[in-house]
C-alpha cells in the first residue's frame, strides 16, 4: 500500500475461495497506479478475481503519484477525486494505492487477498436492493429499475465506460524497466442522472462512446452501489 511506502502479497490462484453470484455481483474498484511499485500484486489480485465472473471490476488509475517520476497514462485528476470522496464518505483521512472498494461500503489493501475475499464473499451474501436492466440499441442505452418497496433513497446514475485490456512499457519511476498489461480501465464516467426511488426508474441515455461500459446505481454522497450491470 502506498500512503507513501506499504504493500507486499504473495499471489495465488483463487481455485474456489469466492462464492458463486449468480445475478448479484459485488463491484470491485481498484485504485491504482503505473507509478507505484506496491501496485502490480494488487492488480494481479484485480485479474483473478474479475475472471471469476463474480464482480464487476472497474479499475481507476489516479495521478497523485505521477510526480516521482512517471505519469501514469490512464489517470485523470476525476478518478482520484473519485477515490478522495470516498475517503470523505467512509471517515478516513487518508488515500492510498494499491485500494479495493467493494460496493461502495467496505476497503481494503488491493493486495491483501485474504481480506478482499472475505469482503467479496460477505459482499456476495447481501439480498439485491434494486432490479436494473440495461439494453443497448446502437447509441441510445435504455436504463430502467423497479421502484424499492419502501425507499426514497436519492441515487445517482452512472455510465462507466472501460478499456477492457491495455500493455504499457513504463520506462520512469519505481516501475521503470517493466511492461504492465491492465484490465477493466476505467476511461470515462459520467453522471447521466439522478433517480429519487419514488417511482420506477426509465431513462435513454445517448452514448457518446462504442467501448464496453458499465451502468451504476449508487447511494447519493458516495454510498453503497445499489446496483450495477455491464455490457461487454
Amino acid at each position: 500500500m502506498r500512503l507513501l511506502a506499504f504493500g507486499f502479497a504473495i499471489m495465488f490462484g483463487l481455485q474456489t475461495a469466492v462464492a458463486v453470484a449468480d445475478d448479484n455481483p459485488v463491484v470491485v474498484e481498484l485504485f491504482t497506479s503505473q507509478g507505484c511499485s506496491s501496485c502490480p500484486p494488487a492488480e494481479a489480485l484485480f485479474k483473478d478475481l474479475d475472471a471469476s465472473g463474480d464482480i464487476i471490476g472497474l479499475v481507476w488509475h489516479v495521478d497523485y503519484w505521477d510526480y516521482i517520476g512517471w505519469k501514469d497514462v490512464f489517470a485523470k485528476p476525476d478518478y482520484t477525486g473519485r477515490q478522495k470522496y470516498y475517503a470523505h464518505a467512509m471517515g478516513e483521512k487518508m488515500i492510498y494505492t494499491p485500494q479495493m472498494i467493494f460496493n461502495g461500503v467496505e476497503h481494503a489493501v488491493g493486495s491483501d487477498k485474504e481480506r478482499v475475499l472475505q469482503i467479496v464473499n460477505e459482499q456476495l451474501e447481501r439480498a439485491p436492493s434494486v432490479n436494473l436492466d440495461i439494453e443497448r440499441n446502437g447509441d441510445v442505452l435504455r436504463i430502467s429499475a423497479e421502484r424499492p418497496e419502501g425507499s426514497t433513497q436519492k441515487m445517482d446514475v452512472y455510465v462507466i465506460h472501460y478499456i477492457e485490456e491495455s500493455t504499457v512499457n513504463i520506462t520512469r519511476g519505481e516501475n521503470a524497466g517493466h511492461t504492465s498489461t491492465y484490465t477493466k480501465i476505467v476511461s470515462d464516467w459520467r453522471t447521466v442522472g439522478q433517480w429519487k426511488g419514488r417511482r420506477d426508474l426509465k431513462l435513454d441515455v445517448t452514448l457518446t462512446s462504442e467501448l464496453p461500459m458499465v451502468v451504476m446505481l449508487q447511494a447519493e454522497g458516495f454510498g453503497p452501489v445499489m446496483a450495477a450491470r455491464q455490457i461487454n
